[in-house]
Order: structure tokens, then C-alpha cells, then sequence
């Protein structure tokens, strides 16, 4: 009998992240949600976004996911924003480091395009990071998505972005622990701050960014427990288009 233990840890440890990734394609590919949820949950993701009691704070980044449980995505039963809605958040927060200027509408629009490519499972397990790629890919940016890399490679990868999005095991050890996919900026110093990452301010009382890491591999070790890259998405603006 294996041990629980050793099952945990088999897809972290052993499966290819080629593997992992792929299989997120064909979750995205064969299990579609519909035109009409798509445009049901975007009008009143809508009326959510821009209402009193929002979890949206136009112009900022997104560090509270817990708190996005009204906002629609997917639709399985406990698929939403705050369950599984990390991608789409590590896309708005990585679009904000770029300089974009987003509103309610923005974000609503934005959940409305991953459900209608690269919702895998009809969104139980979050969005597609190769979709992710192609999302920027079509913005005009210049993007990179890696899934195997050294430590010198990624540490050029993360020069080389003017914005980063991670995917990762949030426990090497422990595939019940979940997977999680975060914004990773820089400021002009060059340290990286995490974005989205479950972490309280001093009272407590709101959720904030975690940063000032020097190098890109300690901000991805701090991401969570015991965290295990899956894929890293480099973004670079340089090339939109019209620059």
C-alpha cells in the first residue's frame, strides 16, 4: 500500500512540468463553459465589481483573493473568484505593473475571456498558464513562459521582464495544498515584491504585498510553504505594439 505521504507528493515531485501544463490545456480545451455563462456572469460580475461593497480597487493591485467569493468564475459548484481565481488576478495585478490604467469593466471583461479559453474544468482548477501567454501574446507584449530552468536562467528571466507571473505547487510535498499563480513586480532597484499572497499588515487588518527580495529565486521561495515551480512567465512591454 503506498503511503498517503508518498501519493502526496508524487505529482509535485514527479511529474514534468511539460506535464502539468498540458494537462491544463486539455482540461481548458474539453471542458468549455457556455456563451450564454460567459455573458450571464459578466454582467453581474459587473453590478458586483462596481457596487459598495466591491473587492476591487481600481487602479491597485489585488492582494486579497479571500475576499472575492461573490465574484463569478466557472461553473462547477465552489468555483469562484476566491477558490479559483488566482490566474485572473496575477493577470489584472501583472497588467497594473505595465501601466495600464483598468476599471471594474476591465476586470469584469477579463473573467469573461478566460472562461471563454483557458478555463480548465469549467474553472474548478483555475485558467490555463499557457493561456495566460497567449493573453499578453495578444496584447502585443513580448512574453516567455518557461517551465524548466536553472538558477542563472531564471534569475536572467526575471531581468529581462519588465513583469513576471508564477505558477507553483504551493507545498513540493503535498499536491492537497493546492496550486496558486502570482504577480511578481519590480521596482527600480530591481527587488521583487509578490503580489496576492495571502499576507496580513502589521494590525492584521488588510492583506498586502510582500517585498523587497533581491533576487527573483528568494521571492518564488517565499511565495507559500514550500513552494515548487511549475512555470514562469516573463512579460516585457518594450515590444507593444505602436512603441
Amino acid at each position: 500500500m503506498i503511503k498517503a505521504v508518498k501519493w502526496k507528493a508524487w505529482l509535485p515531485k514527479y511529474l514534468p512540468n511539460g506535464g502539468m501544463l498540458g494537462f491544463y490545456c486539455i482540461a481548458a480545451r474539453l471542458f468549455r463553459i457556455t456563451g450564454k455563462k460567459v455573458a450571464e456572469h459578466e454582467r453581474e460580475n459587473g453590478l458586483l465589481l462596481q457596487g459598495e461593497g466591491s473587492p476591487l480597487r481600481q487602479g491597485r493591485y489585488i492582494e486579497n483573493q479571500a475576499e472575492w467569493g461573490n465574484i463569478r468564475f466557472g461553473t462547477v459548484r465552489r468555483s469562484n473568484m476566491a477558490y479559483s481565481g488566482c490566474e485572473i488576478l496575477a493577470t489584472y495585478n501583472a497588467r497594473i505593473s505595465l501601466g495600464e490604467a483598468l476599471s471594474w469593466q476591465d476586470m469584469a471583461g477579463l473573467i469573461a475571456r478566460y472562461e471563454r479559453k483557458g478555463a480548465a474544468f469549467w474553472g474548478l482548477i483555475g485558467t490555463s498558464p499557457k493561456e495566460i501567454a497567449a493573453y499578453f501574446k495578444e496584447n502585443g507584449y513580448a512574453v516567455t513562459l518557461k517551465c524548466h530552468m536553472g538558477q542563472e536562467e531564471l534569475e536572467a528571466l526575471g531581468r529581462d521582464s519588465d513583469t513576471l507571473i508564477v505558477t507553483a505547487y504551493n507545498n513540493r510535498n503535498d499536491i492537497t495544498g493546492q496550486i496558486h499563480t502570482i504577480s511578481i513586480t519590480k521596482d527600480g532597484y530591481g527587488n521583487y515584491a509578490l503580489h496576492n499572497v495571502y499576507a496580513y499588515d502589521r494590525n492584521r487588518r488588510s492583506y498586502v504585498a510582500r517585498g523587497g527580495y533581491g533576487s527573483l529565486q528568494e521571492a518564488i521561495r517565499n511565495m507559500a510553504v514550500a513552494p515548487a515551480v511549475i512555470c514562469v512567465i516573463g512579460i516585457r512591454k518594450n515590444s507593444r505594439k505602436g512603441n
